[in-house]
């Protein structure tokens, strides 16, 4: 009896492992609008000069924010937010050393200020321009 419980549970073990690594509809779902918005707006570089002809300024923000091949502001930005944590945290780990202890010289506070208006600024433009998709079929209103 043991063994067959044993059994039982790692085949349940296995499935929950497959249920949490495999997306969701909705995650496949954002993922494949994404994609078709990145490659979309590649294939209409050389026909198109305006992209509010084929995307809404939210849609456009969320690409550019979400996907860094979507444009070069896209590239940009991306390159913008890794050079900001990358800055932010050799302050951080900086101002750890005993000498600066006392009294931190103001280049900090004005590293720290700028850093936290470029992630707020990020993380503000996500939640305005955050895709709203209908919820999945059977899910309560």
């Amino acid at each position: 009896m043991a063994a067959a419980m044993v059994g039982a549970l790692s085949v349940n073990r296995a499935q929950s492992r497959a249920y949490i690594a495999a997306p969701n509809e909705h995650d496949k779902a954002q993922a494949q609008r994404i994609s078709n918005m990145a490659e979309g707006h590649n294939s209409r570089a050389h026909h198109s000069s305006s992209m509010s002809e084929h995307y809404t300024l939210r849609q456009a923000i969320w690409a550019t924010m979400e996907n860094p091949s979507f444009s070069t502001t896209a590239k940009i930005w991306s390159t913008l937010v890794m050079a900001t944590i990358l800055l932010s945290s050799a302050a951080f780990i900086t101002l750890s050393l005993p000498e600066f202890y006392q009294e931190p010289p103001k280049v900090f506070e004005i590293i720290e200020m700028v850093c936290v208006i470029i992630f707020t600024v990020e993380y503000v433009g996500r939640i305005i321009t955050y895709p709203s998709y209908p919820p999945p079929p059977g899910a309560p209103p």
